[in-house]
């Protein structure tokens, strides 16, 4: 998503650094920004650019800049790139993509969010419908609430698995008292469609849902507050994370769980799934599935990490550290994939 020069211009003009631009070609494929070196006082020799250009290595157009400084100091990385490298010192950002959002969502999506993503065929018409009808609870199920003498063998269980009473309180949890399970519901436009249960106890079967074919539930996908997701396989790694999202296995990486979350209009989806073979297949399927009707598409890199999930990591005390481990979908990151770089 490049911007275009009159939101650079804007940009320039908000920061205060705008005298002395010169503009050329601003309605071709090839156009220039020329202004006041910003590192300098008193410049007024234009000696600070940003175009557009044709990048040889993806033959994409991309927005770049080149300050005076990387010309006096041609082993300077600092002052030359990317223009995303550009806002990001300007406005002294601790990370080059945290300064791509920025702006975007200032600059790029200020008209409206929902407006630019329907440009870019993101949004349907109307909410995919695949459910047949909507369920009940198991019978003898209350609302969780660690506060009630009745729930405490449950936090107990949630506390071990480091869901804090804190953290629980942001989530609609029931407990059923019959199978000793925790119960996690997930609901479509404020309707009841499909519920897990979690016993905490030993049992055969740790995992039991709802009756109901044609369902594809996603846990939590109608509480994200925000426009990025973060989508894992099981709850209790969404849960480890603010707008994390559980598709409940690696298997439903389909046009329906697709189709779901695209119509949600997210500004980034992140994806990270579970870290073994069906896991790190699926998260490529469903990466590859996004990516065409959405321009930022994220994978999660586990390289180096022997846990199987976030529900582990977190247990262990391992940093989810996204800035480093959240790689774009893209060309350049499926050949890193192939090479062993990112898993």
């Amino acid at each position: 998503m490049n911007p275009k020069p009159q939101q650079i211009i804007q940009f320039l003009v908000d920061e205060g650094i705008d005298k002395n631009i010169k503009t050329k070609n601003l309605d071709s494929l090839h156009w220039k920004i020329n202004f006041d070196e910003p590192w300098l006082t008193g410049d007024s020799k234009r000696r600070c650019n940003i175009f557009h250009i044709r990048d040889n290595k993806t033959n994409e157009y991309v927005v770049v800049f080149n300050s005076f400084k990387a010309v006096a100091r041609l082993d300077d990385e600092l002052y030359k790139g990317s223009f995303w490298k550009f806002v990001k010192l300007i406005k002294e950002f601790e990370s080059v993509r945290e300064s791509k959002f920025w702006f975007i969502r200032k600059y790029i999506l200020k008209k409206n969010l929902s407006e630019v993503l329907n440009e870019q065929n993101y949004a349907n018409e109307t909410t995919p419908k695949y459910r047949n009808k909507s369920v009940e609870l198991p019978e003898n199920c209350i609302r969780y609430n660690y506060n009630n003498d009745k729930c405490s063998d449950y936090s107990d269980y949630l506390i071990s698995r480091n869901v804090s009473n804190r953290l629980s309180k942001n989530y609609k949890i029931f407990i059923d008292i019959n199978q000793k399970r925790i119960v996690f519901p997930v609901y479509e436009d404020k309707e009841l469609i499909f519920y897990t249960g979690r016993a905490i106890k030993n049992s055969f079967m740790p995992w039991l849902k709802s009756d109901g074919d044609n369902v594809y539930p996603i846990w939590n996908l109608e509480n994200v507050n925000g426009d990025v997701i973060y989508i894992f396989e099981g709850i209790l790694d969404a849960i480890m994370v603010p707008n994390g999202i559980a598709i409940l296995g690696s298997m439903y990486t389909g046009d329906e769980i697709v189709k779901k979350i695209l119509y949600k209009k997210y500004l980034k989806i992140n994806i990270i799934l579970d870290n073994d073979i069906p896991g790190h297949k699926a998260k490529i399927k469903l990466a590859k599935k996004l990516s065409q009707e959405h321009n930022n598409v994220f994978i999660y890199n586990f390289k180096g990490i022997k846990q199987k999930d976030f529900n582990q990591m977190k247990m262990e005390g391992i940093n989810f550290d996204f800035d480093d481990r959240l790689f774009p979908w893209n060309l350049k990151t499926e050949a890193m994939i192939k090479i062993g770089v990112v898993i």
